[in-house]
């Protein structure tokens, strides 16, 4: 049988509550669609979020990585299509879980200005929309730790 990794961030910021972490637990053991759903907490943490996914990718061997997180100024489910090679989470004051700040430092020295979610993003945003689900296409994850996990995942698998 298939097995999703479903990954969740744990709270930042002035988050208590991350609705990531609740969705992938909700989520983690069960079965949809004749796949395995194995769900991982997330620090929200530069790097070391990095190193937790690309560990659990190694170990797992997931047909499919599924990555959730929070942008609390967003009004509907938003799917990612681009994953820059840019962190910059002073623009939004915003510290790490670990105190770490970043303003303009590449995830990856060297590498690709962005990837491209390998995700059907299109036909995902119809499905939920098709069942009342407010969703959308979004060009950017931000320039926080959602979109440095994103970039990472992706390098290692390009790099795969």
């Amino acid at each position: 049988m298939p097995t999703v990794l479903l990954t969740g961030f744990e709270p930042f910021g002035n988050t208590p509550i991350n609705p990531a972490e609740s969705v992938m637990r909700l989520l983690d053991g069960t079965q949809i669609s004749n796949c395995d759903i194995q769900g991982l907490l997330v620090p929200n943490n530069f790097f070391e979020s990095i190193d937790l996914v690309t560990a659990a990718i190694k170990t797992i061997k997931p047909q499919l990585v599924v990555m959730l997180g929070e942008y609390s100024g967003r009004a509907t489910i938003t799917i990612e299509r681009i994953a820059q090679n840019y962190n910059d989470s002073t623009r939004y004051h915003l510290k790490d879980n670990r105190g770490v700040e970043m303003q303009g430092e590449a995830t990856v020295r060297n590498g690709p200005v962005a990837y491209r979610s390998t995700l059907p993003i299109r036909a995902m945003v119809m499905a939920m929309r098709n069942t009342g689900v407010p969703a959308d296409i979004s060009d950017t994850a931000g320039t926080f730790c959602c979109n440095h996990l994103m970039y990472g995942a992706l390098h290692y698998l390009h790099r795969q």
